[in-house]
């Protein structure tokens, strides 16, 4: 690949993610790899309360899904549910993320 100058850029093939077709709650585009704050709001024996998890985008059979140790869910029911999700990097730039999340 080559940047704007035409200077030969290497790319590493694994690190390339689809675009899901979605943003995040900024405004962001949310891509394959993405890892995610996702704030869910339950209403457990009629009662609000908040959870926070980081969440991985993944494409499979066909769907993008939120991955993790809670469970996977497909990307856009959440997104479609409007819960609240925010970009905090992604799983090759910033694998300790997913590290501090364990």
């Amino acid at each position: 690949m080559y940047n704007s100058r035409w200077y030969e850029v290497p790319i590493v093939h694994k690190t390339i993610g689809q675009f899901t077709g979605l943003e995040d709650t900024n405004g962001k585009e949310i891509y394959e790899g993405d890892i995610l704050h996702y704030l869910i709001e339950e209403y457990p024996g009629g009662h609000y309360r908040e959870r926070e998890e980081k969440r991985i985008v993944e494409f499979v059979d066909g769907c993008f899904w939120l991955l993790s140790k809670n469970g996977d869910e497909p990307l856009y029911a959440v997104h479609a549910a409007d819960d609240e999700l925010k970009i905090l990097g992604n799983i090759y730039e910033n694998p300790k993320l997913l590290e501090e999340s364990k």
